[in-house]
């Protein structure tokens, strides 16, 4: 039995954070640009995902951001929001998180579920014999499957794991669509005001509209509250008034969520060890011996088998130390098995994982397998969970 572990709440706020979503017009971004200019804060970090303004608000008065320079992708995203987090933290001093694209960076996720929905068509029109152009067409529609939804919302919870744990307040700045029908919506993940303690709405004619506000002051502020408030709202009341924040806030206390283990009563029974057939001399195509036939066939069943005890191999790796060794034995194939092409022995979700191309053969398989155990430490296909 685990020990019991337990800790007293300390009933103190922690830095808040702030959605603010508004039509074309507003003026979301320069609020932050403008808080930048705080005394108070240490420094603030603003981080740009699509369009090109982020040097364009540095015209606020008083401003003074750090731009994150990253390469539009989702791993440079991440490298320099968690190079920022860690500097952040160890400063030890209040520090702003400004993120003008929230919007940007949902639509950047779907996209990848739109493109690796059409891939997967495409693979399986060839696998057919037909044309997978037709994936392809925005004209098109394809089935999106449950795996890549998944795979984009835990990329979308792993960036808010460290807004949640930014050491100062933080400003997410989301796009507002108004539908046919008058409804206002924000494009964004629907989840995100779940991480954020007020949620501000700006329209370019009317005071800012407050759908959220949850602080030490305003515990749930109910809606003729946020009413009276909507007139006298400004960031750096709700950060240092409303919220109760000072330059000794502590930082939200986050854990990462993770129940990928194997619990009891979840493990797959043990193999049973088939007894393997005797070895064979391995003869070459060119010098049978003579009156056996049969004997290249039988070659090129060793030569498929092992490749596929490869191939297994490669998917059940799972220590880093031994990838160079595992790898290198692709070099011992002729050219022919090293082309030969595996993904009729990778699933779907592998073949997704991996990128894999079609035909994919050992070699690349090989070394894309090897890169991905080299990073994350965990094997393809582990063995305790596979069907």
């Amino acid at each position: 039995m685990a020990e019991l572990r337990t800790r007293r709440p300390t009933g103190e706020p922690t830095w808040t954070r702030v959605l603010l979503s508004g039509l074309d017009g507003t003026d979301a971004p320069w609020m932050g640009a403008e808080l930048s200019a705080d005394e108070r804060l240490a420094a603030t970090y603003w981080l740009q995902v699509g369009g090109d303004g982020a040097d364009l608000y540095a015209a606020a008065p008083g401003a003074s951001y750090e731009i994150l320079v990253h390469d539009g992708t989702w791993v440079g995203i991440c490298e320099q929001l968690a190079a920022a987090l860690a500097v952040a933290t160890e400063a030890g001093v209040a520090s702003a998180l400004v993120v003008n694209g929230m919007s940007a960076l949902w639509a950047m996720l779907q996209d990848v579920i739109d493109r690796r929905a059409r891939r997967r068509e495409g693979n399986a029109l060839i696998s057919r014999g037909l044309d997978p152009s037709a994936a392809y067409s925005s004209e098109i529609e394809v089935p999106l499957l449950g795996d890549q939804w998944s795979l984009v919302n835990r990329r979308h919870d792993s960036f808010m794991e460290m807004v949640d744990a930014w050491p100062g307040p933080v400003v997410l700045i989301a796009r507002d669509k108004v539908t046919a029908d008058g409804r206002r919506y924000t494009k964004a993940h629907e989840s995100i005001s779940e991480h954020c303690t007020a949620w501000v709405r700006l329209t370019p004619e009317q005071d800012p509209e407050i759908v959220k506000l949850n602080t030490a002051l305003y515990r749930y502020a109910d809606k003729d509250t946020r009413a009276r408030l909507r007139g006298e709202f400004s960031l750096p009341r709700l950060i240092w008034e409303w919220s109760g924040c000072t330059v000794d806030t502590r930082a939200p206390d986050v854990v990462a969520l993770d129940g990928d283990q194997v619990l009891p009563g979840e493990q797959a029974p043990p193999r049973v060890a088939l007894p393997s057939e005797p070895k064979r001399t391995r003869r070459t195509a060119a010098t049978p011996p003579p009156g056996d036939a049969s004997a290249p066939a039988a070659d090129a069943t060793q030569g498929a088998r092992a490749v596929a005890d490869l191939v297994q191999e490669l998917l059940e790796l799972d220590d880093r130390g031994r990838t160079t060794e595992v790898w290198n034995r692709t070099t011992l194939f002729d050219a022919v098995r090293e082309s030969a092409d595996v993904s009729g022995l990778l699933r779907d979700v592998e073949l997704e994982r991996l990128g894999a191309p079609k035909p994919y053969p050992l070699r690349q398989f090989g070394t894309d397998a090897c890169q991905l155990v080299m990073k994350t430490g965990q094997a393809l296909r582990p063995a305790l969970v596979e069907s």
